[in-house]
């Protein structure tokens, strides 16, 4: 500890204020643009961004991020909201680079010899520093936001650069373990997308048998279940003998509670309270002592929807939570049906987000979901899907659970390390 130095971070890394780039510029496509929503616990997710116009892209390009920038928001919300807290850093991962930096974040890059790049973002994740920025922010009660320069002041205990690479690298690894695992998922996720879309969206094998061929990549006894014709119905041409219907013919529909905020706290006392703001994260962020009339509890693997602001159904990663209002719950009425169920109802709820898109805040209402029509195979199918859907699914549930006990171990380590009171090298000796 004797050669550790106080210093302000404006000392040892230079910031980099995100480009104003105006909606008149965004498209569909294009160059995509970071903003604090698309930040997650500790990276980037582009998947649902805006992007921007490639040609009007190219006089931000000094505001293009690289792999392994650290990203902190400079404007959100107060404390204890740490989804989109004021002073969240985030570190850009392969998958976002490229990207342009939004106006409303503010990148750090150290200094060459001062520091470490990447100890630096394990720094702006300390408490201490989730601290400082609430108390250097200003603005409303709705909104906070944080000048550069008080980022800039923010003081710390320094370590020697070869210790701040000792700490980056034992945090790190942990992390590029997590991002493995969220890459998998992800590629587990397409592959079962994919079997779906051929199968329930496109009808590629009954499109196959119908032109006298055989469906491709299908065992025949699989292939035999699907029929050579189609027959019309609300949804257009739908293979000949099935049905459409509603939800309610694969899943039950659980909707929230209302939950007192004066049983909140953020101490661990009773259980997590699942809000609309933790379902990108999986992390809720406040506990709840309330044992609710109405209770429902979401547990891993559980599917989950949001009924505010945007209509996704996510697959549940986090720990045991109750359900808050606004959000639902669809738990399949028979063992197997779960991967349907998922991604059977990504499409209406897309639909029904696009008709609504326009008026200040869109809501998803229970009419909504009775009135979802989906295709309605016959159980065999849905049998045959479950056996090549829900091992996919199943182990990508599991690797975002291992992720999460791979999080904790960090963060239990993360303020030890910084402070000196566990060594670094101690730790990568053991």
């Amino acid at each position: 500890m004797s050669e550790w130095e106080v210093v302000a971070l404006g000392d040892v890394a230079e910031t980099r204020n995100g480009a104003g780039i105006k909606q008149d510029h965004f498209s569909e496509s294009g160059v995509p643009l970071a903003r604090v929503s698309d930040f997650t616990d500790y990276s980037i997710d582009l998947s649902e961004c805006i992007h921007v116009e490639p040609e009007h892209a190219k006089q931000w390009e000094r505001h293009i991020l690289k792999e392994g920038d650290v990203v902190v928001a400079t404007v959100g919300s107060w404390p204890p909201n740490w989804a989109s807290v004021v002073g969240k850093a985030v570190r850009v991962p392969r998958s976002a680079a490229g990207s342009i930096q939004n106006q409303n974040t503010c990148c750090v890059i150290a200094r060459s010899g001062s520091a470490d790049q990447r100890f630096l973002f394990y720094l702006l994740r300390s408490k201490e520093f989730a601290l400082y920025a609430a108390n250097a922010a200003g603005g409303s009660a709705n909104q906070a936001r944080l000048p550069v320069a008080n980022l800039k002041a923010f003081e710390f205990a320094q370590p020697p650069l070869k210790e701040q690479k000792r700490v980056a690298h034992i945090l790190g690894t942990l992390d590029d373990k997590i991002e493995l695992n969220r890459r998998m998922n992800r590629t587990l996720e397409a592959i079962a997308r994919a079997i779906f879309k051929s199968w329930f969206i496109d009808f590629d094998p009954v499109y196959a048998k119908a032109e006298g061929g055989e469906p491709v990549g299908m065992d025949p006894e699989t292939a035999a279940l699907f029929p050579a014709s189609f027959q019309d119905s609300p949804l257009g041409k739908i293979p000949k003998g099935w049905d459409v219907g509603g939800v309610r013919g694969f899943a039950e529909v659980r909707y929230g509670a209302a939950y007192s905020s004066k049983h909140f706290n953020d101490e661990g006392d009773g259980l997590p309270l699942l809000r609309i703001r933790d379902l990108k994260t999986h992390s809720p962020q406040v506990y709840t002592t309330e044992e609710h009339s109405k209770g429902e509890v979401v547990s891993l693997g559980d599917i989950v929807v949001g009924m505010d602001g945007e209509f996704r159904a996510h697959i549940w990663t986090g720990p045991d939570s109750w359900l808050n209002q606004r959000v639902c719950k669809l738990s399949p009425i028979q063992q197997g049906l779960h991967g349907f169920v998922y991604l059977a109802v990504k499409r209406p709820l897309a639909e029904c987000e696009r008709a609504k898109t326009g008026t200040t805040v869109i809501h998803l209402s229970k009419s909504d979901i009775d009135s979802f029509q989906l295709i309605h195979p016959p159980r065999v199918i849905l049998k045959a899907y479950s056996h090549v859907s829900e091992p996919i699914l199943s182990l990508g549930t599991r690797l975002a659970s291992s992720s999460a006990d791979l999080a904790s171990v960090r963060d239990m380590l993360l303020p030890r390390l910084l402070s000196g009171q566990l060594q670094a090298d101690a730790v990568g000796n053991t």
